[in-house]
Parts: structure tokens; sequence; C-alpha cells
């Protein structure tokens, strides 16, 4: 029973320990984003897009340009506008005499 024990604190203490040193080596890893260029607002937008761009992976550059955005309009306003008739421009005036009555 004590062995049993014994085996138990150890695993605790090993993966306490683990996830201490986890989060000691993420936040020595993570970047501070108050120091980087692109989160500047004294440098022009040129500036800041392009440190921005160069630090972006190619994925995360792919993602960009895709439109994965919901539609804004109903489906049945769509419907109703393309179903109404379009309505014929005013006949113009011309400027030439016509052929009389």
């Amino acid at each position: 029973m004590r062995n049993r024990m014994a085996r138990m604190a150890a695993a605790i203490i090993a993966c306490t320990g683990t996830l201490f040193f986890g989060s000691l080596l993420q936040s020595a890893v993570a970047q501070d984003t108050a120091n980087l260029p692109y989160m500047n607002p004294k440098l022009s937008p040129e500036q800041r897009a392009a440190d921005l761009v160069r630090r972006m992976t190619l994925a995360e550059k792919a993602t960009q340009m895709q439109n994965n955005s919901a539609a804004l309009v109903d489906e049945t306003i769509v419907l109703t506008f393309q179903l109404q008739k379009i309505p014929e421009p005013p006949a113009s005036r011309s400027s030439s005499p016509s052929a009389g009555p």
C-alpha cells in the first residue's frame, strides 16, 4: 500500500513538473507583441503590413486570400431582385428635327 502511494505521489510530482516546465517554455518562446513592428502605430501602414506579411506562413497567406464569409443578403431578397423587371431606359430626345407628322 505504501509503495502504491509513493508511486502515485511520484507520478503527480512528475506531471506537475512537466506542466510547470511547459508553461515556462511557452512564455520563453512567445513573442512580446507590444514590441513587434506591425503593432507599432508610429510606423506607416506600408511598413506595418510588410512586417506582418513577412512573419506570416504560406498557409496563413493562402487562408487570407480565401473568402469564406457568409452572405450578407438573404437569398429571398436576391431572388426577388432577380425576378423584378428591369426598367427600360427613358427614350432619348434627339437633337435632329423630326420628319413631321
